[in-house]
């Protein structure tokens, strides 16, 4: 069967070389030219804000500041390099700096500080639209709504960049049992398996492709690459999609925020329509439902798919998966011998381990290149 937490938490590709994520003194020695030490605080009252997203467009790097707020880049060139700085629950800060900075800042973490105002979304503001006809607004963009609902479609995007950033640039080893059962037409269990995987989240992944979400493979049959919020970050993803803000509601005794979103007319193929939930209090991802279109009418095992998933926080504002429900309705299938009409499978996440840099280190700076001298603090 297909393991369904493997394809939410495993990256497309994982690019690009390490680098250090986070920030530290340089000591006595002289910091090289390209280091940019920073620190992301709130702008009422300058506390760290941890864990924000600190990306360089220009460059494609992207880090997460530390626990204690503090980030650190290393290899820029010289002259003026672009920040944006995205947290959930804060407005996005676009900023640059002038690089070489002077030898006396390099390194200082204090020397250069962004401050990131709080941007909070008042659920009693929110006028839900009414449902939308024939999907033709394409991506996160939502003109129809208030500027509050538009609030809820701009931390959608943070959550997405997000979590994509923390599945491309800091590898997980990930430890899942999944159950399965199987059910007759009467509703009655006529098998149960259970198994484990372990997988790393760095494992290549088919990309998502408009309305090819499930594909003929030769003689093995058809396979499904369900996608999951990694691909919901991606253009591909956004352009071929329309996104509405569908309110308020409960799920699992907290008020989330809920976004729909369902294929473009012009995607003909399988494909996905669903709804991604944050956390009303704090802005992060809290759930996210899948339902497979277009089933063909011939040739695959089952007429439908769904999968709900959970997520819980690996680092404070940071979501992985946590717990998916797969359903499917079956064709012609059969459990050793007896009729069965749907499967239900729970892939529950038992580890979750980061196998190399962890987004909340303070890591040392790169070794000083030269003649060590004197600090100049």
């Amino acid at each position: 069967m297909h393991r369904y937490v493997r394809a939410f938490l495993s990256a497309a590709v994982l690019c690009g070389t390490p680098h250090a994520h986070g920030a530290a003194q340089t000591g006595g020695a002289e910091a090289p030219a390209g280091l940019l030490a920073g620190t992301v605080g709130a702008a009422e009252g300058g506390s760290p804000v941890p864990f924000a997203l600190v990306t360089l467009p220009d460059l494609d790097r992207r880090m997460f500041a530390a626990a204690d707020g503090t980030f650190l880049v290393s290899g820029l060139p010289a002259g003026r390099v672009r920040l944006r700085v995205e947290q959930v629950g804060r407005a996005t800060v676009d900023t640059a700096v002038q690089m070489p900075l002077p030898v006396a800042r390099r390194g200082d973490p204090s020397a250069f500080v962004v401050r990131m105002p709080v941007r909070p979304v008042a659920l009693e503001a929110i006028a839900v639209p009414a449902a939308a006809g024939e999907c033709a607004t394409r991506g996160l963009s939502d003109p129809a709504t208030a500027p509050t609902a538009a609030a809820v479609m701009e931390a959608l995007r943070v959550n997405a960049d997000r979590y994509r950033a923390l599945i491309d640039e800091y590898p997980l080893r990930i430890r899942s049992v999944r159950t399965e059962r199987f059910l007759a037409p009467d509703g009655s269990v006529r098998g149960e398996r259970t198994d484990t995987s372990a997988f790393s989240t760095s494992e290549r992944r088919r990309p998502y492709v408009p309305g090819a979400v499930l594909v003929q493979e030769g003689q093995s049959g058809w396979r499904l690459y369900m996608p999951s919020v990694y691909e919901v970050a991606q253009p591909a993803f956004q352009e071929h999609h329309c996104f509405r803000y569908a309110g308020v509601a409960e799920a699992g005794g907290r008020r989330v925020h809920r976004i729909e979103f369902v294929p473009t007319r012009d995607v003909a193929g399988p494909d996905v329509a669903g709804a991604l939930s944050m956390d009303a209090s704090d802005g992060t991802l809290s759930g996210a439902t899948f339902r497979l279109l277009n089933v063909p009418a011939r040739g695959v095992s089952f007429d439908s798919v769904t999968s709900s998933v959970t997520y819980r926080q690996i680092r404070p504002t940071l979501s992985i998966p946590d717990r998916i429900h797969t359903t499917q309705r079956l064709r012609n299938a059969r459990w050793q011998g007896e009729r069965v009409v749907a499967s239900e499978a729970v892939d529950q996440v038992v580890d979750a381990r980061f196998l190399a840099a962890d987004p909340g280190d303070r890591p040392a700076a790169p070794a000083a290149s030269g003649a060590s001298h004197p600090s100049t603090q």
